[in-house]
């Protein structure tokens, strides 16, 4: 029996994998509490990517994406936005 690699159950099951191991990065990410915002920012960027059926590798992507945040000046706007939050919510 052979497997058939353009079937919509083998793209279905990639897509679910995808997403997995995005989420897995975005937890690991989030453990330290300053990096939420980059985190978050490298999660939606690969979600929509992933949305618009643009495909391609998950891991470096995202990695990349939150190097890219975490070493601009936007990251520290994000921790800012981020430390308003959590005294608003408080």
């Amino acid at each position: 029996m052979k497997i058939n690699l353009d079937s919509p159950v083998i793209a279905f099951l990639t897509t679910v994998a995808d997403f997995m191991i995005l989420n897995i990065l975005f937890i690991i990410c989030c453990v330290p509490v300053i990096t939420i915002g980059p985190a978050i920012s490298a999660l939606y960027t690969i979600t929509m990517r992933e949305a618009r059926h643009e495909g391609g590798y998950i891991f470096k992507p995202f990695l990349r994406h939150l190097k890219i945040i975490s070493g601009s000046r936007f990251f520290y706007q994000y921790y800012i936005f981020w430390q308003e939050q959590s005294l608003y919510l408080a």
